[in-house]
């Protein structure tokens, strides 16, 4: 059990050890990589350093392990539930910004199937791919607001 135990976490350690960058990167982008990945460093040392006592005080309070082993898994899945929330509200910001795009071509007589979409739709659509977490602001910088006026 102890082997199968040490395959799956060695597993999950280099699955996330490999793609910690390139999420990273996808995330901030290249330009903010640095501050990124310092600021990652920063939170991983501070559960690091505080980490470990929590689970000893935790520990001698209760008078076993088991304890301190359930307030890690609270606190990992707490943080994956808030992770998968803001999963869900970013792709529906990007969703709503579609359907504005299609909103505006529709306005402007254009068809976005013909592929003969005009700058403004086709700059927004190439700045979502660029830009999925970043602002508004960001998205419609080629050609004027992504805001309807």
């Amino acid at each position: 059990m102890f082997l199968i135990y040490g395959g799956i976490l060695g597993m999950f350690t280099g699955i996330f050890g490999a793609l910690l960058s390139v999420v990273t990167v996808d995330i901030a982008g290249k330009q903010n990589l640095n501050l990124a990945f310092g600021t990652l460093s920063f939170f991983h040392g501070i559960t690091f350093a505080l980490g470990t006592p929590i689970a000893g005080w935790i520990a001698d309070v209760s008078g076993g392990y088991e304890e301190g082993l359930y307030f890690a898994g609270v606190v990992f899945a707490t943080g994956s539930a808030i992770s998968f929330g803001i999963y869900i509200r970013r792709r529906r910001h990007v969703r709503s910004l579609k359907s504005l795009a299609i909103q505006r071509s529709i306005q402007k007589g254009k068809s976005l199937k013909s592929g003969k979409s005009g700058p403004f739709v086709s700059s927004m659509f190439i700045n979502l791919r660029k830009g999925m977490g970043r602002r508004i602001s960001v998205i419609g910088r080629n050609s004027g607001s992504a805001l309807p006026q």
